[in-house]
Order: structure tokens, then sequence, then C-alpha cells
């Protein structure tokens, strides 16, 4: 389906450009969607290889470990996220569920 069809575009582009930061995260998020979470993590991974600078990343790496309840790991994502975005509701949100669920 349309998953599928994305997956395979990012992993071309992945293939294409290892350093593509965009390819890795966008494949961590298709992969997400499709419940394959251990895949999402180990791309999500390689994005934040390339730049573990980008707030985006983080919320995405939060947001897989979270569903994988790895809920310290998720914390530390979050709170490297509001280190590179102060006040991001999302990683205040995120922090505090994740607290609740350790």
């Amino acid at each position: 389906g349309e998953l599928d069809r994305s997956l395979d575009l990012l992993e071309r582009a992945a293939k294409k450009d290892p350093y593509s930061e965009d390819a890795w995260n966008n494949k961590a998020v298709v992969l997400t969607r499709a419940g394959r979470l251990r895949e999402a993590l180990e791309s999500v991974d390689r994005a934040l290889n390339v730049n573990d600078e980008n707030p985006a990343t983080w919320i995405n790496a939060g947001i897989i470990l979270e569903r994988m309840k790895e809920f310290g790991p998720a914390l530390e994502c979050y709170k490297k996220l509001l280190q590179l975005d102060p006040g991001s509701e999302i990683a205040i949100q995120g922090m505090e569920y994740c607290r609740t669920h350790l």
C-alpha cells in the first residue's frame, strides 16, 4: 500500500545517500506507522548519527521508544529535545508521560 511505496522510496534515498538525515528520519516515521518499531529505532539512530542536533529526530526517537515501552530512554530523548528547543511542549508532555510510566 501507501506505506510500502513510501518506504521503498525512502530506502532508495537512504541507499543513494547514507548521510541523508531526512531519508533516515522519514523512514523511521513510516516504519513507526507500520508498527515496525525495532526497524524504526534503527533508522532514527542512523539519523541521529548524521545529525544529533535536529529536534524533530529527537521527537521521533522519543515516540518510538515510548511505543516500545522503553520509558527511561524515551525520557532521555525528551530531555535532549528540551535542551535543543527550550520550552518545547512536546518535550514537556513526553517527559511527564514517561515519568508516570517508569
